[in-house]
């Protein structure tokens, strides 16, 4: 009986020490892992996960965190003091680099252009053109294209350059590459259908023309008339002599911005000079003028007419002579008032006063057939003086004047 008794107390004796020792392990367990294991931060691109481990291999971390990694992929680690990591992981992405005819792909997970060109092998010549440029930082899908080009050197419009320009290309192509202008009269040295080689130098000579306008003097004639009542052996300037005009056109023939040829193309009179009327005199000192009547042709008498003409009303009108030169029309503001102090209406005519004396009573005419009428001499003006018309006749309105402009008038000095 006390052997049973002696038994069972050892049993549960030992079944309490195997529970305390379980115990004391699973302390010592929960202790440990509680001291070891810490937080890991884990940054994939836009994604971020966080995992406690007592794993300190970064990549056992990552597996632990289920994150698949490709070769080319980039990890950064960083342990904080406050035992926690924060790991970051750059994904690597596609580059197609295209040069001499071919596609090249790459990986990359930072850089610039010029570092997936030194990565994929490809040697940039000194004219070469890389797009996007060299200093670009690369981003996923990126297209870099690389373009050959060679050099070549133009003497044009006075100038001489250095261009770069794609491989292959002839002079005309290079030259419309470059936006440069060949004319059709230009000269060059070169054959425009010629591939172009590095360094070729090319020569343009502009040839052109332009039109050079000059103005000239055409000098006036001097037209002497014999009239029967100044005396023999004087004159009177009736009219002034005034220079015309001309144009000139003038075809220059220019090389490079020279003047190598001048033909003259046109030549056309833009003002018509004014003749010089002088008076010459034929009558005989003592002598007294004798002219025919209009009624009694063969009939001789001593009269101050030199004739008889009608008007534009059929009313016959006796003139002691009659002048003939130019004439033209002027207005004025109604205030205005003439050199004789009149104020101006239709009738007023200004004169030069030593040819025409103010007061003169006048018929005038044109001679191709515009009747302007009867006149007074009453105003005078610088043309009128210096000779360059006969008469100036008012006119009501500027239109009107511009529509009489500049005609030839006789002037009937009525009796």
């Amino acid at each position: 009986m006390k052997d049973n008794a002696k038994k069972e107390i050892f049993r549960q004796l030992r079944r309490l020490v195997a529970l305390t020792t379980m115990g004391c392990l699973l302390f010592v367990s929960i202790f440990t892992v509680g001291a070891f294991s810490k937080r890991v931060d884990i940054h994939d691109g836009e994604n971020s996960i966080s995992v406690v481990t007592i794993n300190t291999d970064t990549h056992k971390i990552i597996e632990q965190a289920n994150i698949n990694l490709q070769p080319e992929d980039l990890i950064f680690r960083i342990d904080n003091p406050d035992n926690s990591t924060e790991i970051v992981i750059k994904r690597a992405f596609n580059v197609n680099i295209s040069a001499d005819g071919k596609n090249i792909p790459l990986k990359f997970v930072m850089g610039t252009v010029s570092d997936a060109i030194s990565g994929s092998g490809v040697t940039l010549g000194e004219d070469d053109k890389v797009s996007p440029d060299l200093h670009t930082n690369l981003e996923p899908n990126m297209n870099i294209s690389i373009k050959r080009y060679q050099k070549v050197i133009i003497s044009a419009d006075g100038r001489t350059k250095e261009y770069g320009i794609p491989l292959g290309l002839t002079v005309a192509e290079a030259l419309k590459f470059l936006e440069i202008p060949l004319y059709e009269n230009d000269v060059i040295d070169i054959d425009l259908s010629a591939i172009v080689t590095d360094n070729m130098k090319i020569s343009i000579e502009r040839v052109g023309y332009r039109n050079k306008i000059t103005t000239k003097n055409v000098p006036y004639k001097t037209v002497r008339k014999n009239v029967d009542y100044l005396d023999e052996g004087t004159t009177q300037v009736l009219v002034k002599g005034v220079n015309g005009e001309s144009e000139i056109v003038i075809k220059e023939t220019l090389k490079n911005g020279e003047i190598v040829q001048s033909e003259e193309i046109k030549n056309k009179v833009t003002v018509q000079p004014t003749d010089e009327v002088i008076l010459v005199g034929t009558k005989k000192k003592d002598q007294t003028v004798q002219v025919s009547t209009g009624n009694n042709p063969s009939k001789p008498v001593s009269s101050s007419a030199v004739g008889t003409i009608t008007d534009h009303n059929g009313k016959p009108l006796s003139y002691s002579k009659v002048l003939t030169g130019s004439g033209t029309a002027y207005t004025a503001d109604p205030w205005a008032k003439t050199s004789t102090g009149t104020v101006p209406s239709y009738g007023t005519v200004a004169v030069n006063p030593k040819i025409i004396p103010y007061g003169t009573r006048m018929y005038i005419t044109t001679t191709d057939g515009y009747v302007y009428g009867y006149a007074t001499a009453s105003d005078t003006g610088g043309a009128l003086r210096q000779g360059t018309a006969l008469v100036d006749l008012y006119m009501e309105s500027t239109q009107k004047c511009l529509n009489f402009g500049r005609r030839t008038v006789k002037v009937y000095i009525l009796n």
